[in-house]
């Protein structure tokens, strides 16, 4: 628990914050929710109000964090300027608030690699019996000497 003066504050499990003042007589609690102490920062000023989401808001973090994403495995390692602009790139999305940052998307990602990690373990699980299914087949015959082949003597 934290104290400034009379005043303590501290998260609860809940997610709650909460505020106790103590005075000689008693004290007095209350629990808020981080949006109502947000919300009270906000309307006096020492917060800026949280940007609206908006429709282009919310369809420019989502190209933002396609390009990301789509561009992340193949170009990150190019060279220390790409490294650079992906780590820019990365903290542009970190800034994007709650309300327009795409989550899906990293879902559909998830989803995409669970996929290929699948079909590649199928993949190498058919692969020995493949192999296996081949053993039956007969040996190819034996090459002949470059000059049997012609059907000329030796």
């Amino acid at each position: 628990m934290s104290r400034f003066f009379d005043l303590s504050f501290e998260q609860l499990p809940s997610g709650e914050i909460r505020l106790r003042q103590d005075s000689l007589d008693d004290a007095s609690v209350i629990d808020l929710h981080p949006w109502q102490l947000r919300a009270v920062a906000e309307h006096f000023g020492l917060v800026p109000p949280s940007p609206l989401a908006d429709e282009l808001t919310k369809k420019l973090a989502e190209q933002i964090c396609r390009v990301y994403l789509s561009m992340f495995d193949d170009y990150r390692h190019l060279s220390h300027i790409m490294e650079e602009e992906f780590a820019r790139l990365d903290g542009f999305i970190d800034a994007l608030p709650d309300a327009v940052f795409p989550r899906h998307l990293w879902d559909e990602q998830e989803e995409r690699e669970r996929v290929a990690t699948e079909a590649r373990a199928l993949r190498q699980a058919q692969a020995p019996k493949c192999l296996a299914d081949n053993d039956d087949e007969p040996a190819p015959a034996e090459s002949k000497a470059h000059g049997e082949q012609l059907g000329l003597e030796v």
